[in-house]
């Protein structure tokens, strides 16, 4: 059950964040190119919900790879040191 779990951590969660991460940016390129083709306020609502989106998602990418840095830099002391 830990193992199943600690898996799902491991591999779920960073992959989950990616796909978010990317699915973001092209809605927010697809809303900004339709902004700029008719501005109006139904798509000036839909490209600011988007920028929120891409915001969130930059954050938890941005924390999930500062965490990703952090560990590999902690094995590489850690295996210098031995």
């Amino acid at each position: 059950m830990l193992g199943m779990l600690l898996r799902l951590f491991i591999y779920l969660i960073p992959m989950v964040a990616i796909v978010f991460f990317i699915v973001s940016i092209i809605n927010f390129i697809e809303a900004k190119k339709q902004y700029k083709a008719d501005p109006n306020e139904a798509n000036l609502q839909k490209k600011n919900a988007t920028r929120t989106l891409l915001i969130v998602s930059s954050v938890i990418f941005g924390i999930l790879l500062t965490v990703i840095i952090a560990f590999m830099s902690l094995m590489f002391v850690a295996v210098a040191y031995m």
